[in-house]
């Protein structure tokens, strides 16, 4: 039986447009936090169900255009352009190395961008960090997290590497401003380059 203060149970957090679906998760071998359906309708700009939904996050949102290595530019306030979905995916600590119990999620990841819908968008992978730690340390950190993730995409579902762009924000854009080491602002960001909201 799970419990709220049981060691076993994990909360995710799966975001888009400002909604949010808290999932508790039992056992972490095999934690799938997502459905290849919720997914799909996040990256398609569809609303979510009103029982997946939530009231949205009262916060700023905050988007950039950068690329992979390129210093990225100062932080401006502007609407969220394109349909996305935020994912916590694990990482052994301080590293940029996928932990084993990551894997579902970023199945689930795979197989939706290889759905014939999807074919021949353009996605980016944004790593993010919490706010503990240093502004260059966890910049570095959140690039080579993201592009983890955009390496383990294409290695193991073949999607094309022009397909997937790989972007590191660091601590710049926190799901959580009130507690700043919260496991929600460790996530990864999957942002529908191709589709507008």
């Amino acid at each position: 039986m799970m419990t709220r203060s049981s060691p076993a149970v994990r909360h995710f957090l799966i975001a888009a447009f400002g909604a949010v679906i808290p999932l508790a998760v039992a056992g972490v071998a095999a934690a799938q936090t997502v459905t290849p359906e919720q997914l799909m309708r996040q990256l398609e700009g569809k609303p979510l169900g009103p029982a997946q939904a939530a009231p949205p996050i009262k916060s700023r949102t905050r988007s950039f255009s950068a690329k992979e290595g390129a210093p990225v530019a100062p932080e401006q306030p502007v609407a969220v352009e394109h349909p996305q979905a935020d994912i916590e995916i694990y990482f052994t600590t301080a590293s940029a190395r996928i932990a084993k119990q990551a894997e579902p999620d970023l199945d689930v990841i795979g197989r939706v961008l290889t759905d014939a819908r999807f074919a021949n968008m353009k996605f980016r992978i944004a790593g993010h960090t919490d706010g503990v730690g240093g502004d260059e340390y966890n910049l570095a950190l959140s690039r080579r997290r993201a592009d983890s993730v955009r390496r383990y995409l294409i290695e193991k579902y073949k999607i094309s590497a022009s397909q997937i762009e790989a972007v590191g924000f660091g601590k710049r854009q926190l799901k959580d401003t009130a507690d700043v080491s919260s496991s929600r602002n460790r996530r990864v960001q999957v942002v529908n380059l191709s589709a507008a909201r």
